[in-house]
């Protein structure tokens, strides 16, 4: 059992703390993807929820909506594209629990498609919609990190997130 004294703890800046959830993010993505592509491999499930909803074990060796079927060193290259990115970038994201946790998504989901393309040559998938392709948890947690961090920078373009520094900085110069 290792116990930490606060003092030990000094060196941890609130800075460090939030990129550290980045990570967090990733690994729950990659960890809920993995037991459940690895459950969904097993059992190769047929389950009629919903008239509508279903979960069905099915294989993709191309990208969303199955484009590029045959094709999986592609989407290899391009995993490692992304992740390269957020590792460049690592360090220049921005402080905000938002960016963070849409990265974090972002990544997770890249390295749980990634994980089944090298392993396997494809990817599986198991949630299915009568009017969608089926698609799995990396997925997911992918379309939402980036329709997230596309909000974010969108908001941030359009001057919406810099309101309150803004408001802050007219409040000071009004005080002086």
């Amino acid at each position: 059992m290792v116990i930490l004294k606060l003092s030990q703890l000094s060196h941890l800046s609130l800075y460090s703390i939030q990129r550290r959830w980045l990570l967090i993010t990733s690994l729950i993505v990659l960890i809920l993807d993995f037991v459940t592509k690895h459950f969904v491999r097993v059992f190769e499930p047929n389950i009629q929820l919903l008239s509508f909803f279903s979960l069905s074990y099915t294989t993709n060796t191309g990208g969303a909506f199955g484009i590029f079927r045959g094709l999986p060193w592609l989407f290899i290259v391009a995993g490692v594209i992304v992740m390269g990115i957020i590792a460049y970038y690592y360090k220049r994201i921005p402080q905000n629990c938002y960016y963070i946790i849409s990265i974090g998504l972002i990544l997770g989901g890249t390295l749980g498609n990634l994980l089944d393309r090298v392993l396997l040559g494809q990817v599986t998938d198991f949630i299915a919609f009568s009017f969608w392709p089926a698609f799995n948890i990396a997925d997911s947690a992918l379309s939402i990190g980036m329709v997230c961090l596309a909000i974010l920078l969108w908001r941030e373009d359009m001057g919406v997130s810099n309101t309150s520094k803004k408001t802050s900085k007219k409040t000071l110069e009004a005080k002086k």
